[in-house]
């Protein structure tokens, strides 16, 4: 072996939390994560006079093995405390980040790009056998706070600002949660009814605590938010309880629910980060004060230890609100009049639809009324023909929609655009296409919901 070697490039990856979003996060229900501001570094030599069977499996996943005497060594010191216990927060992904980092830093390309980040998901699902979320690996590679949806494949991610963030902290224990383990058993379990059930009930709280998040105003009255805030954090124990006994895993441990009962006490929302099994858990507050004496109190009980971390910087050049994968880019050019197109005519057929029901409510009154004269029974007659043409009124809205929807999906492959890259666009342009937005979504929901009850 030879005692010689050359760094040639430097790369690394932070540490992440996961407010919300576990398990459902895979089947493409929106996930909060945070970048902490610890880091694994990748250093990239030439020249070899060591092993690591870890090092060798990354290098072999993010294509580091590739480079012709190129080898990696990885420093996570961040990543233990200070009696060597290893934390949850995201060790793996920020490893996979980090070579890839030091990858792209070496052939000179821009750290943090959708390309380099779509390279890195693709790299850490292989590292754990094809499973995982990727969301974490967004978190690694971005920095700050990242509302990601849509995982795996085609994530669309979008920045939320750390103030969005009740004050909290991270507590460790000294347990060392098999991750792999908590989410093969959950996928094991895919075309289980039961199972669906209950991912579809997590989905449906993802998507409530991402409303939220993304209604922050730092210019309104903060206590309202801060106090929905906890109260849905605190909501998703009675749904991993269930998810827990279905899987055969124990997600809350009894460390955890008795730690959790001390929160209470200090009027703190305690949840598990992550797919749980109590190595880390995330504690919000309605103030610092209060934050602080719970964890003093937990200190002093014992079994936990908090972790001083503060949200990472933000870094890439990935776009505010989108990745999508570089073969299915558009310009701005070639999306823009497909968008202004169907949100002309959405507001057509709303503008139609609405006078409609008018014309039938009014049309069935004043003949009630001519037939009838002024009468209580004229006047429920007139009250159901109103009835009658909201219904009526509904029902043409829905059928015009999904056939300019369909419409608008036959102009997009004449012009040789993707629907998913249109849905990205518009999704992403939320205030210039009000209703076209909102009927992507609603399309994009209501698909969801289908594949989940298949």
């Amino acid at each position: 072996m030879t005692s010689e070697k050359t760094q040639i490039s430097e790369g690394f990856g932070y540490a992440k939390a996961l407010i919300f979003g576990e398990y459902a996060v895979m089947y493409g229900a929106p996930c909060l994560v945070v970048a902490l501001d610890r880091r694994v570094v990748a250093r990239l030599y030439k020249g070899k006079d060591w092993i690591d069977s870890f090092a060798e499996n990354v290098a072999e996943c993010t294509g580091v093995s590739d480079l012709k005497d190129v080898y990696v060594e990885f420093e996570n010191k961040d990543f233990f405390s200070n009696d060597h216990v290893k934390l949850g927060i995201g060790s793996s992904a920020a490893a996979v980040v980090a070579a890839c980092d030091a990858v792209a830093r070496l052939e000179g390309s821009v750290s943090g790009s959708q390309t380099d980040i779509k390279k890195a998901i693709d790299a850490h699902r292989a590292f754990q056998g094809g499973i995982g979320s990727g969301a974490d690996v967004v978190a690694s590679a971005l920095g700050g706070v990242v509302l990601v949806s849509r995982c795996p494949d085609k994530p669309v991610i979008k920045r939320v600002p750390k103030e969005a963030l009740p004050p909290c902290c991270l507590l460790a224990t000294r347990h060392e949660a098999p991750t792999a383990s908590f989410v093969n058993a959950a996928v094991a379990l895919d075309q289980d009814p039961d199972y669906k059930q209950i991912i579809q009930k997590l989905t449906l709280a993802d998507e409530s605590f991402a409303e939220l998040v993304c209604s922050y105003d730092p210019n309104s009255e903060r206590r309202a938010y801060v106090e929905s805030f906890l109260e849905k954090i605190r909501g998703f124990e009675p749904l991993l309880d269930e998810l827990q006994k279905m899987i055969g895993r124990t997600i809350l441990t009894p460390e955890f629910i008795k730690l959790r009962q001390l929160a209470d006490s200090f009027e703190v929302a305690l949840k598990t980060s992550g797919a749980g099994g109590g190595d880390i858990a995330v504690a919000f507050a309605k103030s610092s004060d209060d934050l602080q004496r719970f964890i003093r109190r937990a200190a002093e009980c014992g079994g936990v230890v908090p972790i001083q971390v503060d949200v990472a910087p933000e870094r890439g050049d990935v776009p505010c609100h989108t990745i999508v994968p570089p073969h299915a880019t558009h310009d701005d050019q070639k999306l823009r009049p497909h968008a202004d197109g169907l949100e002309n005519a959405l507001a057509r057929i709303y503008v139609t639809a609405t006078v409609d029901a008018l014309l039938i409510a009014v049309a069935g009154s004043g003949f009630v009324f001519a037939m009838m004269g002024w009468s209580t029974l004229s006047l429920l007659q007139s009250i159901g023909f109103m009835l009658f043409g909201l219904l009526v009124g509904m029902a043409l809205l829905r059928v015009r929609k999904k056939k300019q929807l369909d419409d608008a999906k036959l102009l997009l492959e004449a012009d040789k655009i993707s629907f998913d890259t249109f849905s990205h666009y518009l999704t992403s342009h939320p205030i210039d296409f009000v209703l076209a937005s909102a009927l992507i979504q609603s399309k994009n929901k209501a698909d969801q919901k289908t594949d989940l009850t298949k």
